[in-house]
């Protein structure tokens, strides 16, 4: 059968003239590499979920006994990334193995990845961050966001406010950039103790308002058995604030 099919081909094939030799050539070889793309892509998504699914399981190993819970309902933390700054920038935004540790009574913690895109045409690149999200249902705090100087400052730009500094503490002042809509009311918040504290974790970004503060390294996806000491750290500094 399959022989007799083949040489149907080859007769149709020779009663072609040459032009449409060309255009056959022509389609069959789009049609083979849109197949061989459409293979590449699969095969990407297969390998990609496999990755995403050892991790989340690597996380989730190296966060038991300390409470948490992997949470599925993505788009409700995607709304709360995004009352931030961070939460702002680019586009194709995606939150991936989020965990919860829940405290009904006061708030809570969420770890999470976060995804988004930058840039356009050839200078388009993704960026990847694990963002920890510290929720205390008693506190208000004042819209800010500490970044270190240089490049990521940048997630600092639309407050439209100068940069805050102190002039006792010119080593904070030169590590980080302080931003904020209530100048005065976020000057209040920075006390001593907490620039002090502050002062030993280079590289740090924190975002805050209301009942929430938001800490992460830009551009840093945390190692899984990372994760422990990650909500150790964010808590530490969270708690600089929402005590």
């Amino acid at each position: 059968m399959k022989s007799h099919l083949y040489g149907a081909w080859l007769t149709l094939f020779a009663a072609f003239n040459s032009r449409d030799k060309e255009i056959f050539r022509v389609v069959l070889a789009v049609v083979v590499l849109a197949a061989f793309l459409g293979l590449l892509v699969w095969l990407w998504i297969k390998v990609s979920r496999r990755f995403q699914q050892r991790r989340v399981q690597k996380i989730q190993a190296a966060l038991s006994g300390l409470g948490f819970t992997l949470r599925d309902d993505h788009d409700e933390l995607l709304r709360l990334v995004g009352l931030f700054k961070i939460g702002q920038r680019g586009d194709w935004r995606q939150v991936l193995n989020a965990f919860e540790l829940a405290l009904p009574a006061t708030g809570g913690t969420q770890l999470m990845d976060y995804y988004f895109q930058v840039g356009s045409g050839k200078s388009r690149r993704g960026l990847r961050q694990t963002l920890a999200l510290i929720h205390d249902k008693q506190r208000e705090l004042p819209a800010f966001v500490l970044a270190p100087e240089g490049f990521f400052s940048r997630v600092a730009q639309g407050f439209g406010a100068k940069d805050i500094d102190f002039d006792s503490y010119t080593k904070f002042s030169g590590m980080f950039k302080l931003q904020g809509d209530d100048e005065s009311a976020v000057r209040a918040l920075f006390t001593p103790a907490i620039i002090e504290e502050l002062e030993r974790h280079p590289g740090i970004t924190l975002e805050g308002r209301g009942g929430y503060v938001l800490v992460f390294r830009a551009g840093k996806r945390i190692k899984p058995e990372n994760f422990p000491q990650f909500h150790e750290e964010a808590q530490r500094l969270a708690q600089l604030f929402l005590r």
